[in-house]
């Protein structure tokens, strides 16, 4: 059998002060400490910055502030014969010791298209400590998020890249060189209508991306006039301190109306043309098998000229047509 010399760390990620243990296997066997045979650890990190000579096949390391968010480790093993290289094995922060847990609460749950969001932030760290963060604020129509979703973790685009190890590959002028392997290398659009003489024409995708900073105590206020969007508002936050604690968050608002009429109606016309007016109702007052009477007045000149009338079930469309364009 062809000699993998590998080593096996004692957990998956590490925090600041905890001590790694590492052990040295050849395949799936630990290798067992002998005499005359001797045992070369390296811990790398844009470059060598550890080593220790040793016989035992164990070796405890302590993970330092400088190591974040990784270093390698690898080892050369001399059996009494030949030297044996190991592969490089990473050691990675915990990524949870700097998480921000952020609280977004609104002054309420449903809005008016128009009205005014507010706000209300509070920052701690994993000990429950409030904490002084910047945090940027986006609040997008949901609708958007249907034709491509978005996925936030600041936390770990943060902690999970790999720092160079400074350590490109190796050989050693002895019988039975191996090859060393560094495995660690490497909405609504438009829809208009209106609330008795309320137009709606506001519509946008993003109603707000901006930042806000906490105070000592983690807490910070931002608010926002709400476009005319009839929709649910996602509202994404990404928080970030000084020394790279971070987090973030997502909560839903609604903006909505108790009643509105959705219209139809071209704005150009030519001689000839019979106008047709096409207009259904919704709210969240109306249920869905009310029926409604639309009265529809053309003025000219100040005064009523022509009035007709129409009607139709909630949610479903009544037409009126006029007449015939001179």
């Amino acid at each position: 059998n062809i000699p993998y010399y590998r080593l096996e760390k004692d957990k998956q990620t590490y925090s600041v002060g905890d001590v790694a243990q590492l052990s040295l296997y050849n395949g799936e066997n630990p290798v067992k400490r002998e005499e005359n045979k001797k045992l070369l650890f390296m811990l790398f990190r844009k470059g060598l910055m550890e080593y220790a000579l040793t016989d035992e096949t164990t070796w405890q390391v302590v993970f330092r502030e400088s190591y974040i968010p990784n270093a390698g480790v690898m080892a050369v093993y001399f059996d009494g014969k030949n030297f044996r290289t190991s592969s490089m094995q990473s050691l990675q922060f915990n990524p949870d010791d700097r998480k921000l847990n952020i609280s977004v609460t609104p002054s309420k749950q449903q809005y008016r298209p128009g009205e005014t969001a507010v706000f209300d932030v509070a920052v701690t760290d994993a000990s429950g400590k409030g904490r002084k963060a910047e945090i940027l604020f986006s609040v997008v129509d949901e609708a958007f998020f249907a034709l491509r979703d978005q996925s936030v973790d600041i936390l770990n685009s943060i902690y999970n890249q790999s720092v160079s190890l400074g350590y490109k590959g190796g050989s050693i002028p002895h019988t039975n060189t191996l090859e060393d392997f560094d495995y660690f290398g490497g909405a609504e659009c438009g829809e208009g209508g209106d609330n008795g003489a309320d137009v709606r024409s506001d519509f946008r995708d993003t109603a707000l991306f901006e930042s806000v900073i906490t105070d000592e105590n983690g807490h910070g206020q931002i608010s926002v006039v709400l476009p005319d969007n009839l929709t649910k508002w996602r509202v994404t936050c990404l928080g970030i301190t000084n020394d790279l604690y971070a987090g973030n968050g997502i909560i839903h608002v609604n903006a909505r109306l108790p009643y509105f009429i959705n219209t139809v109606f071209n704005d150009a016309f030519i001689a000839g043309d019979q106008p047709a007016l096409q207009m259904r109702s919704f709210g969240t007052e109306v249920s869905d098998d009310a029926m409604v009477d639309y009265t529809v007045r053309i003025e000219k000149d100040g005064e009523v000229w022509k009035e007709t009338s129409a009607n139709a079930p909630a949610g479903q469309r009544a037409m009126v047509q006029l007449d015939p364009l001179p």
